[in-house]
């Protein structure tokens, strides 16, 4: 707001760049995390899902057990290898076995990978919060069931349109930054 003042005073032309319109432009230019344009917000959103896909293709991690993907899926996985590496069913086959794969896939799948293999997430992977230390299994339900709803919220902030969504605006704003904020994403 200081800087918009600053710039204002320079300027010295009010009517064509008020202080408001200077704040407006250094805050979409400089803070764009911080929007609450519903655009920025999804964008925001698609990117966590894409860092957050990713980190687990990186980490290769050996899933046990081995994935099942359902017809359409499998297909995706398949057009994509296809797609981007030229290469066929081996090359699947070879890929599905780790996390390796998930660079593959949609980014709204990382919801359908966390109901499948959620204790991944844990631990250092993507976020910080313990897991495999905690033996209470209701606990870990709960650990996962708090991040499934962010996750859950996040995804359908990208699938639907801005009508759908603008009710709701708010807690998928909140949600994304739950999702990154207080260390909780590694790496951020």
């Amino acid at each position: 707001m200081e800087l918009a003042n600053s710039l204002y005073l320079r300027k010295n032309d009010p009517d064509e760049w008020s202080i408001t319109k200077i704040f407006y432009l250094l805050k979409l230019h400089y803070c764009k995390e911080e929007s609450f344009e519903l655009n920025n917000v999804k964008y925001n959103a698609n990117n966590l899902l894409t860092t957050i896909k990713n980190k687990l293709s990186v980490a290769d991690i050996r899933l046990v057990p081995e994935i099942t993907l359902d017809r359409e899926d499998y297909q995706t996985l398949q057009r994509a290898v296809l797609s981007k590496l030229g290469e066929g069913d081996s090359k699947v086959r070879e890929l599905i076995v780790t996390t390796k794969f998930l660079s593959f896939m949609p980014n709204s799948f990382v919801l359908k990978f966390f109901t499948m293999y959620p204790t991944v997430f844990f631990d250092g992977v993507i976020w910080r919060k313990p897991f495999s230390e905690i033996i209470d299994t209701d606990i870990q339900q709960e650990i996962i069931q708090e991040f499934y709803s962010y996750l859950t919220d996040i995804v359908w902030l990208i699938k639907y349109e801005e009508e759908v969504v603008v009710n709701n605006f708010h807690r998928f704003k909140r949600n994304i930054e739950s999702l990154r904020s207080l260390g909780e994403l590694t790496g951020e």
